[in-house]
Parts: structure tokens; C-alpha cells; sequence
């Protein structure tokens, strides 16, 4: 059976107890998994500055051409603590530094770099279950992504220090994210499955 605007409208206004009742079963579905699956862990973060040098006598326009630019390209460096050479690096680093002896692809799951909006500023966020050992990490890419970008001809980088953060439940908002979409997804169709089931949606409406 086809469905027109005001069918659908219709359904879907009977049913929104039920609807609602399904939005809210997986929102309480979803919490409870993230509260089984949770974990407290230490985030601890870094900002890369770079921007490309400009002549002393450049003037106010065209500094804020630049800025624009260095703005956008600084998306670009965000695979670098991915990359092979500065994962051997920050490992070799915090080894050498503190001991640490780590996997590399472990080192590497660890650690996410974004853009900061509107700003030259790339930030680093390293994470840990330990605070030490979050800052430790987040000092050796320091030391890896500065010793790797620094010699580019042209650029200013600058590496600013920044704090470590306690996150008590890195799971909950992308897990309430998706228990609610496949919440609502459920709520949109049970009206028709319902119909469906007590064969209204084969041999006509009720």
C-alpha cells in the first residue's frame, strides 16, 4: 500500500505514544550501554601554531589575506601525528625521556589532532588512562610534530602548551547520538510495520 502525505501524518500522530515510548526505550538502552562501557581517561592537549612569515613591511590587508589562508591550510597537518616518522619519533621520545615502552599503533590511537575554528592553531589532544602518562605522550609529540615541522622554509611554528582534562565518559555522546537516530528510524517506521503485521499493509486500510 502507498502512503500519501496525509496518511503518513495521520499514522504518525496515532501512534506517537508508541513512537515516543521507542525513542525513549533506545535513548535508556543507549545510556545504559555507555554507562557499562565507559571508562575514565585523561586527555591531555597541545596547540600547533603555523603561519607563514611575512616581510616586515607588509601591510594590514595583506596580513589578513595571509591569516585567511594560513586558517585553511592548517587542516592539512592534522594526518601528521598519524604519520609514520613522528609515531617513531614521540615513541623513541617518551622511551628515551620516561620509559615508556609502548606499540606503535597503540601510541597512535591514542592521539588526535582538528583544526581550531577561525584560527592558524592546530590542536593535539593526546589521551591516556594515565594523567602522567597522557602528559608524557603529549610532550614526546610535542617534541616529534615540532622537530618535523620547524624546518619548513617560510613558517612560523610555534607549540603552545595547554592543560589535561579528566573525561569520565568518552562513549556517552556518540553512543546517544546513534541509539538516537536508530530510535527515531524505529518510531518513523512501526506504525507501518504494525499495519503491515495485521496485514492492513497488503489487503488494504482498515
Amino acid at each position: 500500500m502507498k502512503y500519501g502525505g496525509k496518511e503518513r501524518l495521520r499514522l504518525a500522530w496515532r501512534w506517537l505514544p508508541v513512537e515516543l515510548l521507542v525513542i525513549a526505550m533506545c535513548g535508556a538502552i543507549g545510556l545504559g550501554l555507555t554507562r557499562l562501557m565507559s571508562k575514565t581517561v585523561y586527555q591531555a592537549r597541545f596547540d600547533i601554531k603555523v603561519e607563514r612569515r611575512l616581510s616586515k613591511r607588509a601591510n594590514d590587508q595583506q596580513r589578513q589575506r595571509q591569516l585567511k589562508k594560513d586558517v585553511k591550510n592548517v587542516g592539512q597537518f592534522s594526518v601528521m601525528p598519524h604519520q609514520g616518522n613522528v609515531l617513531v619519533a614521540a615513541n623513541n621520545y617518551a622511551y628515551s625521556h620516561y620509559g615508556i615502552s609502548q606499540q606503535i599503533q597503540d601510541l597512535g590511537e591514542a592521539v588526535t589532532a582538528a583544526p581550531v575554528t577561525n584560527q592558524p592553531i592546530l590542536r593535539v589532544t593526546v589521551t591516556s588512562s594515565s594523567r602522567v602518562v597522557a602528559q608524557q605522550n603529549s610532550k614526546a609529540f610535542q617534541d616529534a610534530i615540532g622537530n618535523t615541522l620547524k624546518p619548513m622554509s617560510g613558517y612560523q611554528v610555534t607549540l603552545i602548551p595547554g592543560k589535561t582534562k579528566l573525561n569520565h565518559n568518552v562513549m556517552l555522546k556518540p553512543m546517544l547520538k546513534f541509539f538516537g537516530v536508530v530510535g527515531v528510524s524505529l518510531a518513523l517506521l512501526s506504525p507501518y510495520v504494525v499495519k503491515y503485521v495485521r496485514g492492513e499493509g497488503r489487503d488494504g486500510d482498515a
